[in-house]
């Protein structure tokens, strides 16, 4: 019976947190964090032709995040580019939940 209630809470939280990240808006830094996603997927596809401007800047900033949500979010229209990048930043956060509870059950980390 305990089982029961702990997969139905987990269940309850993981469906909230899609409402969540369908439902809220965008936060002050998402468009800065997209604007570098951008940049760096167009210097990718380039093939390292296209140089934009704040690379100085941001060499010791790690973008392969930045870079992997912004190539993820612009496979769906650009009027859910806000909800695609929350819902991908949440199925992030689930899954290294779930990892990290495999690798305790596993007995690797101890």
């Amino acid at each position: 019976m305990l089982k029961k209630i702990e997969i139905f809470t987990l269940v309850l939280l993981i469906i909230f947190a899609f409402y969540c990240a369908l439902t809220i808006g965008s936060s002050w830094d998402e468009p800065y964090e997209m604007n570098i996603g951008k940049d760096r997927l167009k210097y990718l596809f380039s093939f390292g032709s296209y140089d934009y401007l704040d690379y100085r800047n941001l060499r010791f900033y790690p973008g392969f995040y930045d870079t992997s949500v912004t190539f993820l979010t612009k496979m769906f229209p650009k009027k859910y580019e806000i909800e695609t990048l929350h819902l991908t930043n949440l199925l992030f956060s689930i899954s290294t939940i779930f990892g990290i509870q495999l690798f305790i059950n596993m007995n690797i980390i101890k």
